[in-house]
């Protein structure tokens, strides 16, 4: 009896068994590291930075009042991200 879930299974069996090579070791790759602070020193044209209220905590902690992120005086804070 013809079993096309089964049929499928086995198809994909085999195509799996066509596509697998065994995987080799790459001595060519070195890592990539990124130095933060030297990113957080050059001007980039995404920094928004200049649109913070800094310092961080200056405004007390957040919390919800009326259903809203709100500072610690009751004024609403809005959070992009």
């Amino acid at each position: 009896m013809f079993n096309p879930k089964r049929a499928v299974l086995l198809g994909f069996l085999v195509l799996c068994s066509l596509y697998s090579y065994p995987i080799e070791a790459q001595d060519n790759l070195k890592p990539f590291v990124v130095d933060h602070r030297k990113a957080f020193l050059s001007h980039s044209p995404v920094d928004m930075s200049f649109l913070l209220d800094a310092p961080a905590g200056k405004h007390g902690f957040i919390a919800v009042k009326n259903g809203h992120l709100a500072t610690a005086d009751g004024s609403r804070i809005r959070l992009w991200g």
